[in-house]
């Protein structure tokens, strides 16, 4: 999880940098960083609700529901 939100900072200097320097090359990467970042943080979220609905599936199966 970490690792997404180290994309979108990094994502975001070198946009920034991009845009100081005039560098459309280095803003776009820049972007798409932060976007990776972004998906990532994302699809974390998904899988740990998806996991906690899985154990909340199985507790009611199994009785264990509270």
């Amino acid at each position: 999880m970490a690792n997404d939100k180290l994309d979108q900072g990094i994502g975001a200097a070198k946009e920034k940098v991009g845009q100081g320097l005039g560098d459309e090359e280095l803003e776009l990467k820049g972007k798409a960083q932060q976007l990776k970042g972004e998906a990532e943080e994302k699809l974390n979220e998904l899988k740990d609700s998806a996991a906690a609905k899985a154990n909340d599936l199985l507790d009611k199966v199994k009785g264990e529901d509270k």
